[in-house]
């Protein structure tokens, strides 16, 4: 979708992700409504006629202002609006820059930096990950999450070992090879932080 130019088919498919589990027993219109209410009743009561103005009243903008900008923006969305806006400014675009970022020499980098950072040497071992990187439609959801599948704990040790290891799994959806060509991930992909979550949860001294 962030490629689409039709803007009123990205809001048809964007509408649609919005008013998953919107009816029946899921349905929490009421509170949400009573939610965008409170403000409303909360400005009122302070002597502005809504709670824009309330909100804007602390803000170097004002209201008329930022409607403005958005009226200037409503044509596109943020991601192909950041893209016209990245190329126009440094004359490259994120498909020019996939080549460079292929997947195998990307776990690489990303290996040598935990070791160099984390002081990580090769030999024992610390904890364990398992790594998903393609996408699958079929059977996973979009996006990118790390989640953990068993926790550092001397409880659960195996016989002989003082502690079990703790494990995790990383999630991505990037697209897959193609015969002997690398799957190549776009620049803003390079940036997301389950790595560092994983990292994080399997270098934790905490002992469940």
């Amino acid at each position: 979708m962030s490629h689409a130019k039709g803007r009123s088919h990205r809001e048809e498919v964007y509408r649609a992700s919005l008013t998953q589990a919107s009816s029946g027993e899921l349905d929490n219109g009421p509170i949400v409504y009573q939610m965008l209410s409170l403000p409303q009743e909360t400005a009122k009561l302070l002597s502005f006629q809504n709670c824009g103005q309330f909100s804007m009243a602390s803000k170097m903008a004002d209201l008329d202002k930022a409607d403005a900008l958005l009226e200037e923006l409503r044509a596109a969305s943020l991601q192909p609006a950041q893209q016209e806006l990245e190329q126009a400014k440094y004359d490259i675009t994120d498909e020019e820059l996939r080549p460079s970022f292929a997947l195998p020499s990307v776990l690489e980098s990303v290996c040598k930096l935990v070791k160099n950072l984390l002081g990580i040497q090769d030999g024992k071992p610390h904890a364990y990950c398992y790594f998903d990187p393609y996408s699958c439609p079929a059977e996973k959801r979009g996006g990118a999450w790390m989640r953990d599948v068993v926790s550092r704990s001397k409880l659960m040790a195996l016989p002989g070992e003082d502690v079990r290891l703790p494990v995790a799994h990383m999630v991505c959806n990037q697209t897959p090879p193609v015969g002997d060509k690398p799957s190549l991930m776009t620049f803003r992909r390079l940036g997301q932080e389950q790595a560092g979550h994983g990292c994080g949860f399997q270098r934790s001294s905490a002992i469940h």
